[in-house]
């Protein structure tokens, strides 16, 4: 693609990885990573590229925000405020921001004030339709009235929807639908494929559960180690009424509670079903182990290992986790009416939808038969196609390349 004149991208996110240590990142960092990096390869020269994060290690007082580099600098900002400020009074210098989580949404000052002030192209994520939720129950003049305040009828404003449920959200709150972008997750399908022969993956199901039979189902959980939306407290009391490890079944959690926003309901979680040594092992649970802190580079073994994906979450934007695990060749056991899961899981091709508890220990007890899961291999691969790094990030710099070009078509 040829790109105009140098471009100067600025994104707004929580954290970053390899930032931020033992943590467990959710999908808009790891998202935002992938493309960072796409366009520093690809578009260098073309787009410059700086990402504000609210936690990390890299702290610059006085950011510059035109550098040299192709690669993306990455700046620690002291708070919210002085980021929005700095936008403000250096937008000469921005060609286009881009609020990648919802850091900025929970301060509606600040968000009003960049909206109303930043005047050059904007663009937003919606992370995930649960928090459109309690905005959709306000009277529908009143949305669009608050619609219409927020946007001011600017066309140079345009937000992400990572599924149909965001989409809808968005549409529901009187947001333009020619604004709105559908751009799903992505990953690297080449690092989750699973190779021809797994001897590696074979040997690492040995390690952890040496008395497992061959023909039993190892199911995996990959994620942060909290009840709060990622239900983990579910998944365990569900994995213990199934009384699948009675029969030889066990269950693999992959992740940590170090470090999360939600530490304490982790650690309770952990103390209370972890292993006993508290960094990883069996654990207290019977047929289940704990990895604890597992970095991405060395994730897809753990899903080579594995038969199904399990997630519990009760809301979520559209899984990273769940993307990888399909991209593994794992069928998912996910949640109903959770943004994006209906996305990715076909009944009974690349997994099932779960309503309540009870649906999930029958589904859980369903896929522990490998005759049930004849075919679903080739489901979850080809279903992953759909998701691939490279055609996300292509869209993405598309995307920003018409919000660039079309306040000079439009004057």
């Amino acid at each position: 693609m040829n790109l105009p004149p140098p471009q100067c991208l600025v994104t707004l996110i929580d954290s970053y990885p390899k930032l931020n240590g033992e943590i467990c990142l959710g999908g808009a960092e790891t998202n935002l990573e992938r493309l960072m990096r796409f366009i520093s390869e690809n578009y260098g020269q073309e787009m410059k590229s700086t990402v504000f994060i609210l936690r990390g290690t890299p702290q610059i007082e006085d950011p510059y925000l035109n550098q040299e580099s192709p690669e993306t600098r990455i700046i620690k900002i002291g708070s919210l405020r002085k980021a929005v400020n700095f936008l403000i009074q250096h937008q000469n210098r921005v060609s286009v921001f881009y609020c990648a989580d919802k850091t900025l949404y929970f301060r509606p000052h600040l968000f009003l004030k960049l909206l109303h002030q930043f005047k050059k192209p904007i663009l937003l994520r919606v992370t995930s339709s649960k928090y459109l939720d309690f905005l959709k129950s306000i009277p529908h003049w009143i949305r669009l009235l608050l619609s219409r305040f927020f946007f001011r009828g600017r066309e140079d404003i345009y937000v992400i929807a990572l599924s149909r449920a965001c989409h809808d959200g968005l549409v529901a709150l009187g947001v333009n639908p020619e604004r709105i972008v559908a751009l799903p997750n992505a990953v690297d399908l080449a690092k989750y494929r699973p190779p021809e022969d797994l001897p590696c993956a074979r040997n690492l199901r040995s390690q952890l559960f040496s008395e497992m039979p061959d023909d039993a189902c190892l199911f995996i959980y990959v994620g942060r180690i909290i009840g709060w939306h990622k239900r983990v407290d579910f998944l365990l009391q569900a994995w213990q009424e199934s009384r699948l490890s009675e029969s030889g079944h066990r269950l693999l959690l992959v992740g940590s509670p170090k470090n999360d926003f939600f530490i304490k309901d982790g650690i309770k979680i952990w103390k209370q079903h972890g292993p006993i040594d508290s960094s990883s092992g069996p654990g207290k649970t019977r047929g289940t182990f704990w990895t604890g802190f597992v970095e991405m580079e060395a994730l897809p073994p753990y899903l080579w290992a594995s038969d199904v994906f399990v997630l519990p979450s009760d809301f979520e934007g559209m899984s990273n986790a769940a993307i990888e695990a399909l991209a593994a060749g794992l069928p998912i056991l996910g949640r109903k009416a959770v943004s994006g899961n209906e996305e990715l899981i076909d009944s009974h091709l690349t997994g099932l939808l779960f309503a309540d508890r009870q649906e999930f220990v029958s589904q859980l007890q369903w896929m522990a038969r490998p005759e049930n899961r004849s075919g679903m291999r080739e489901a979850a691969l080809k279903k992953a196609r759909d998701f691939s790094v490279e055609v996300m990030c292509d869209r993405y710099v598309k995307l920003l390349w018409r919000m660039t070009r079309a306040p000079k078509e439009s004057s």
